[in-house]
């Protein structure tokens, strides 16, 4: 606490609470009330984390039967190529994993990325799935954790707990789910 010039010892000035002597007995709770609650909307920001979804869903008219989904051997998340596989079979659309070079043979395309952050224990924090077809982007969708997830627990949540609502989202339009 700082002391002002010609004020007593128990008049000195309280960082929280300004000039208002500390036997006064003026605006301290009030104070103590802001700062409570500024306190809980931070401490649940941080541990709240975010999660950010961006979906531009497969149009109604696009009928999708079977889609090659082009491996990506820089992704390390070992289950995310079964995560997808699932997710599309759920919408009665049938996969076919095929390396770079076979895409081409295919009409329809999906390529994907996905990114791991380590805290304790690797957990995903970012993905991209991409439609292709004919060599147009027909969906797109984006998983992404932001500030690598924080103190939120639910950032070590598995592949297909983030993934399923996402790809439920890119497929919609598609039936199933």
């Amino acid at each position: 606490m700082l002391a002002a010039p010609g004020i007593g010892w128990e008049d000195r000035i309280h960082p929280l609470r300004g000039f208002a002597p500390l036997n006064s007995g003026v605006g301290h709770q009030g104070e103590f009330m802001k700062l409570c609650k500024f306190a809980v909307f931070a401490i649940a920001a941080v541990v709240g984390g975010c999660t950010s979804v961006n979906v531009r869903p497969v149009a109604s008219d696009v009928q999708l039967h079977n889609v090659c989904i082009v491996n990506n051997p820089r992704v390390i998340v070992s289950d995310f190529v079964p995560v997808l596989r699932d997710g599309f079979s759920r919408h009665n659309i049938a996969t076919t994993v095929v390396d770079q070079s076979e895409a081409n043979s295919c009409p329809v395309t999906l390529t994907y990325t996905a990114n791991l952050h380590w805290d304790m224990k690797p957990y995903l924090t970012h993905a991209e799935l991409r439609l292709w077809q004919g060599g147009k982007q027909i969906g797109f969708a984006e998983y992404h954790l932001n500030g690598n997830g924080g103190l939120d627990l639910g950032k070590w949540r598995g592949t297909k707990a983030k993934m399923d609502p996402v790809i439920d989202e890119l497929l919609s339009s598609q039936g199933g789910g």
